[in-house]
């Protein structure tokens, strides 16, 4: 993206490295804003740190309506090899997606409709699986990210998301 800009800036740029471009180095995904002129990142790593655990555990992303994931979520959350609805699920279960929709992963709308990393995330807290909890909400907030650039509702949703982690500096 960084290097896209550059080279529309100026096309003799074009095929150079992001250090002959005068970037930075890519290291790893990160957000990155600037408050008063002072710049500010956020990492995977940094949000780690921020709710004290560890980012490790196991994630799962991209699933689309053929994943062999959706049956394995569908039969923990609804007692169904099919996806219910939220009316379906156990009185348990509505709470922690309530929880985890208003804290971990904040979405705009109700909690009737839950995507499917929500999903996925509240079969690994059912079932007691270590969740890489730092990866599912910095990716979150690079969803938030793409889609505060078309949305408003979803540029208020990243805010929200960085309040409610105490990294206000970073939105």
């Amino acid at each position: 993206m960084e290097e896209h800009e550059k080279v529309l800036i100026d096309p003799s740029l074009e095929g150079k490295t992001r250090e002959q471009l005068g970037l930075k180095p890519f290291t790893c995904t990160e957000i990155r804003s600037n408050i008063m002129g002072i710049p500010v990142t956020i990492t995977e790593e940094i949000i780690a740190r921020a709710i004290r655990r560890a980012a490790e555990g196991s994630y799962e992303e991209g699933l689309d309506k053929t994943s062999p994931w959706n049956e394995v979520v569908n039969m923990t959350t609804f007692n169904s090899s099919k996806k219910g609805k939220y009316c379906d699920m156990k009185m348990e279960y509505k709470m922690l997606q309530k929880i985890m929709t208003e804290d971990l992963l904040p979405k705009g709308g109700g909690v009737d409709q839950p995507s499917s990393d929500h999903r996925v995330l509240l079969h690994f807290l059912i079932t007691k699986r270590k969740a890489n909890v730092p990866k599912y909400i910095f990716n979150h907030m690079l969803w938030a990210q793409k889609e505060s650039q078309n949305n408003t509702e979803a540029g208020s949703l990243k805010e929200d998301c960085c309040l409610r982690f105490s990294i206000k500096e970073g939105c």
